[in-house]
């Protein structure tokens, strides 16, 4: 989630979403989330082992931002209760 694309690769797919440092990610979180989800279905790849990296460069929690709210929208949990989840992963 920054504003620079990554360099095409054909093992991995990506989804960029161009954000400036002061921008709010709220208008890009139901693609992100749509991307994830796709991401992590069976039916993505074969063998159903799918890994999601939520990255942002400069750091600045947009890509946490990101994980809590699909953590709270797959498990109907508030953004709070998300947040801590997420924290205490780390």
């Amino acid at each position: 989630m920054c504003l620079d694309a990554h360099p095409p690769d054909t093992t991995r797919t990506y989804l960029h979403v161009p954000l400036d440092d002061i921008d709010d990610i709220t208008p890009h979180i139901p693609d992100i989330l749509s991307f994830i989800n796709r991401a992590l279905s069976p039916n993505f790849t074969s063998g159903g082992k799918n890994k999601v990296l939520v990255h942002c460069m400069l750091g600045i929690n947009r890509s946490a931002a990101a994980v809590v709210a699909y953590i709270s929208g797959i498990r109907g949990m508030s953004a709070e209760d998300a947040l801590w989840e997420v924290e205490g992963s780390s």
